[in-house]
């Protein structure tokens, strides 16, 4: 651009150009300084009331996911305990009744010896002894 006459009004091309410059100038230093100062001031912002907003939520979360939790873990706990409880009573119970079928099964060896007189009284007495 030419150095003109302060009193001379200024063409219009010379005045475009003049705003575009300054505009541009403006857009440059504004961008830097909301790059380097109005960006991380609003993110500290946003970051600080996510960080609020979130750890309220996660806690609440967290309370609610230990409180259900905690409630399944006493449900599955007491259906165990009775499961159990169920199958050691049927153990016993088979238990038991092997026993008995297993003791009956001796003395019938027993009282067949004894009959038969294929062992002496003394052994058959030993026997005996031996299955209570």
């Amino acid at each position: 651009m030419k150095k003109q006459d302060r009193n001379k009004p200024l063409a219009k091309a010379d005045l475009d150009n003049l705003y575009n410059r300054l505009d541009k100038s403006v857009d440059i230093k504004f961008g830097r300084f909301a790059e380097e100062v109005i960006l991380p001031a609003v993110e500290n912002i946003v970051d600080q009331k996510l960080d609020s907003k979130f750890g309220k939520f996660s806690h609440e979360i967290d309370q609610k996911l230990d409180s259900k939790l905690g409630k399944f873990n006493h449900e599955m706990k007491s259906y165990i305990d009775s499961k159990l409880a169920e199958t050691k009573g049927d153990i016993i119970s088979f238990m038991k009744g092997d026993q008995e079928r297993d003791k009956n099964w001796k003395y019938k060896i027993i009282s067949i010896l004894k009959r038969e007189k294929l062992a002496k009284p003394e052994e058959v007495k030993i026997l005996a002894n031996l299955i209570r």
